[in-house]
């Protein structure tokens, strides 16, 4: 990846928009970036990790940072970049979250983060997120992979020069992906401390259940229990498996012994409760017999007292007959009266229909006075209206001859366009023909120049060979008096060819403009006829302009005519519209009037039907007045309710007492009944006292209960120990695993975290990293020999200055003049320089491999030179230089004036305190 061409606008030191054409410092070798410090030198590097991945180059800086404080509220931040990547040219373009003026009001709003990367073929790909990730794909590298390979910071390689283990560690950790290792020894480790954790909780719970073993209350098998349960430890496993075996012997066979004295008692009171039950059951059918023959001579009084009483009832039968019959009578009289009320009901509603039959009588007569009036001028107005169809049609032909007329102008102004179109392509197509004419004549001419150069030429060189005497090569003829003199130099016949190739190349290019122009006129020709001809039928004039402004009046006229013709359409729409309401209004005034015509006589018909109903009603309720013997429908149904009262209580009476002496008989009989049945289940022979039977059941009881307590103690005993050693027998053996699981996971966490006893604290992540360490200092130690004319070489400490800190990663130098192994913290500030730049350059070489071999052709050096004599400078310029073998470009961050004196080719940041800061190339 090469950049070409990098545009900063807004962006930390630089205020407007500024373009640094990189493309000028070439694609190798080494280029210089210069300026006063703040200028914004190492801003042109954050342009360009910003562009590509959107994040700044240092941990100090955050892309929300960049906005420029310099710039105009107004002025956008954004970087935009044109880099080449494998022969193809990308661009990227991205902006940062910033503060901008709204467009809608006052104030503030915030521009979000955005970015554009356009491919070869056109192909955009749009959002921060998206652009990253299809750079990240193109390149083959992250962002922190790039800041090793392209950027060349000495303060950040001299602190990976520094680094303990730990930190040189966390760095490596970065930058070559080794956290799964990591995070694979901290698996281990917390693995190693769950099984341990499991080992430990395991022996607790064995403890916590031997704490739950339960003894009897003598006192040395509980002192013994004491010891086992005080002992605190997994050691007493055997102890308490012993106690338990033996306890849970005695207490089962007591168990057993236990449950026979039980189901003995059980036997004994299942007797007594027998012989307790037939006693009382005996005793309660004497009790119920002597209570039921108190019953019985209670209840025959009350017999014989019903039986009086209905006796008298029963002799009120006639009168409860004559009752009915007249409530009979009521009923039907009630009958008559509703027929009257009937009757009343249907002569009120026939005079209501008259009545309203004379109302509709005099509405038909004013509306037969109405319509015809109505109806004669409805014809009136349609007849004033018969001439609309024919006027619209003549509208509609003038509306339509106006369109037709304004298609064909348009067209006319389109073509006059066209015309003069044609006529300017002309134009320019007859001034490059002169060009190139003038071009064809010029080389014409130098080409006959160059000929006759070419032919004199070459008379000349024979000339040069003729001698008195000899025939000429050419006209054979043996005297020469005035042979052809050459001066000057001759053209060869290849600049000959090439001039005839010019020539002939510049008379084409002229021919085919000819042509072309000759074709252009021919069009411009034609159409300009066909302009004419239509031009003339409104007399327009012949010029375009002309003709397609007279067009564009007409339109503006024909415009005009169909507003006004639209305005009469309107005005006809109304008066055809008034015309068909007409002509659908005057057929329904004709049927109404026939219709209210028709209706009038049906109601007089019905009116005369109404009368004679009338009457004949009113004279049949005067008949049924005659015929009834109260004086209203009232006082009938008073008599009615009186009648129905006396005999409901006769009634009422005779079933009251018919009940109630039937029940009595029934009562009687069932108590002689019961007294039977009970006599028939009393039993023969003696029966044992209920007393006794009730004591010895209590003293068996209570036997029960004791031996039941006791019992419960063995067993409840017995189910906790049971349960206690089943729990120790689980758990034994996962123990067993448990304990195995936890030593062989505490071995392989610590060897894979480096706490191996006795052993060098390397862990498994650390030799992984000491791999590629060896490979970084294999590389840089390459360029620090030269650097450094043989001196010195990195080298990876081997041994460890003690068996408690972590090593692997500890870095030494060799001094090849001394032979002496030696910190690389002991060198001096210019070799600390080279060493790190060594170092930084086979970490770049590394990653560059380790990325699938992709190569950058460009990398940035940021300042240190400072600090170098001018040998060691001379040295590591060269080791620079070793870089841009195979197109790499590397530039250099320095404000060092030594350096401006041996790199030619420049980029010079000025830092301006009001307008920030500007660049320029130096090639």
């Amino acid at each position: 990846m090469r950049p070409l061409k990098l545009t900063i606008c807004a962006f930390g030191p630089y205020a407007g928009e500024v373009t640094v054409d990189m493309d000028r410092l070439g694609d190798r070798g080494l280029y210089l970036i210069s300026g006063d410090t703040g200028a914004g030198k190492t801003t042109i590097f954050d342009a360009v990790v910003f562009a590509l991945y959107g994040e700044a180059s240092g941990a100090n800086r955050e892309a929300d940072m960049f906005r420029s404080k310099y710039a105009d509220p107004e002025t956008p931040t954004f970087v935009e970049m044109e880099f080449l990547y494998s022969q193809k040219i990308y661009t990227v373009r991205r902006n940062p979250e910033y503060m901008r003026p709204s467009r809608k009001g006052g104030g503030f709003t915030s521009q979000k983060a955005d970015a554009l990367l356009t491919f070869p073929d056109g192909r955009v790909v749009s959002g921060a997120k998206n652009v990253t990730k299809e750079t990240e794909k193109l390149l083959g590298i992250d962002r922190s992979q790039f800041m090793q390979i392209a950027m060349i910071a000495q303060d950040e390689f001299l602190k990976l020069l520094l680094a303990t283990t730990k930190e040189r560690g966390e760095i490596f950790r970065e930058l070559f992906h080794t956290g799964p290792y990591q995070r694979l020894q901290e698996r281990l480790k917390a693995d190693a401390s769950a099984a341990r954790e499991e080992y430990e909780e395991l022996c607790r719970s064995i403890l916590q259940y031997v704490g739950g073993i339960k003894g009897t209350a003598e006192e040395e098998e509980q002192e013994k229990l004491d010891r086992i349960k005080s002992a605190g430890n997994i050691t007493v496993l055997e102890d308490a498996r012993e106690f338990l075996d033996c306890r849970i012997r005695e207490d089962s066979a007591l168990w057993e012994k236990y449950k026979k004295a039980e189901k003995e008692l059980d036997k004994t009171l299942a007797d007594i409760h027998r012989a307790l039950e037939k006693a009382l059951a005996e005793k309660k059918i004497r009790d119920g017999i002597e209570e039921k023959e108190r019953q019985l001579e209670k209840e025959k009084p009350l017999l014989e007292e019903k039986q009086a009483a209905y006796e008298t009832q029963k002799s009120m039968a006639g009168l409860r007959e004559e009752l009915s019959l007249s409530v009979t009578r009521l009923q039907e009289s009630i009958q008559q009266y509703l027929i009257l009320k009937k009757i009343e009901k249907e002569a009120g509603q026939a005079a209501a229909r008259l009545k309203n039959l004379e109302q509709q009588r005099e509405d038909r007569k004013r509306s037969l006075e109405r319509l015809p009036r109505q109806l004669e001028k409805a014809r009136a107005e349609l007849a004033g209206l018969g001439d609309i169809p024919m006027k619209k049609a003549e509208l509609e032909h003038e509306l339509r001859r106006l369109q037709e007329e304004e298609g064909r102008l348009r067209e006319l102004q389109k073509k006059c366009t066209e015309l003069e179109g044609l006529y300017g392509q002309l134009g320019e197509l007859q001034k490059k023909y002169m060009e190139e004419a003038g071009k064809a004549r010029a080389t014409g001419m130098e080409y006959d120049k160059l000929e006759q150069e070419y032919l004199d030429g070459q008379a000349g060189v024979l000339a040069a060979h003729l001698r008195e005497n000899e025939p000429c090569p050419v006209c054979g003829s043996l005297s020469h008096p005035s042979p052809a003199a050459h001066e000057g130099s001759i053209p060869s016949q290849e600049q000959l060819e090439k001039a005839k190739k010019k020539r002939d190349t510049a008379q084409k290019k002229a021919y085919d403009l000819s042509a072309s122009a000759g074709e252009l006129k021919g069009r411009a020709e034609t159409l300009r006829r066909t302009v004419t001809e239509l031009a003339a039928s409104w007399q327009l004039g012949e010029e375009p302009g002309e003709v397609r402004a007279g067009a564009g009046a007409l339109l503006d006229r024909q415009s005009a005519s169909k507003g006004e013709i639209s305005k009469q359409e309107q005005l006809l729409a109304a008066r055809l519209k008034r015309r068909s309401e007409l002509e659908k209004e005057i057929p329904e005034l004709e049927a109404r009037i026939e219709r209210e015509q028709k209706e009038t006589g049906e109601i007089e018909k019905l009116a005369a039907g109404l009368e004679a109903e009338q009457k004949a009603k009113e004279e049949e309720r005067a008949r049924m007045l005659l015929t009834l013997d109260y004086e209203s429908e009232k006082a009938a149904r008073e008599k009615l309710e009186e009648q129905k009262q006396k005999k409901a209580e006769l009634d009422r009476l005779f079933e009251k007492s018919k009940s109630e002496y039937e029940n009595q008989n029934i009562r009687i009989n069932e108590l002689k009944a019961q007294i039977s049945a009970l006599k028939g289940q009393q039993t023969e022979g003696e029966v044992q006292d209920a007393d006794q039977l009730r004591d010895r059941e209590s003293e068996i009881s209570q036997e029960k209960e004791r031996l039941q307590e006791t019992a419960r103690e063995v067993y409840t005993r017995l189910g906790t120990n049971t349960g206690v050693a089943e729990a120790i027998a689980g758990r034994e053996k996962l123990l067993l695993e448990a304990q195995k699981r936890a030593g062989w996971m505490k071995a392989l966490s610590d060897t894979a975290n480096g706490g191996v006893s006795g052993k060098e604290r390397i862990m498994l992540e650390t030799y992984i990293q000491m791999v590629y360490f060896e490979r970084i200092l294999s590389r840089a130690n390459t360029r620090l020999m030269v650097m450094t004319g043989g001196q010195y070489e990195l080298k990876r400490r081997k041994e460890a200055g003690n068996l408690k800190s972590q090593s692997g990663l500890e870095l030494d130098v060799v001094d090849h003049y001394n032979g002496t192994l030696r910190s690389v913290k002991t060198l001096s500030g210019g070799e600390s320089f080279k060493a790190s730049l060594s170092l930084a350059l086979g970490l770049s070489d590394e990653i560059q491999s380790q990325a699938g071999g992709i190569q950058l052709d460009t990398m940035f050096v940021d300042e240190g030179f400072g600090s170098l004599d001018e040998e060691s400078l001379e040295m590591a310029l060269n080791v620079l230089s070793h870089l841009t073998e195979g197109n790499c470009l590397v530039g250099i961050i320095s404000h060092v004036s030594e350096l401006k004196e041996r790199i030619d080719r420049q980029i010079v940041v000025s830092k301006e305190k009001a307008r920030g800061s500007s660049v320029k190339i130096v090639v």
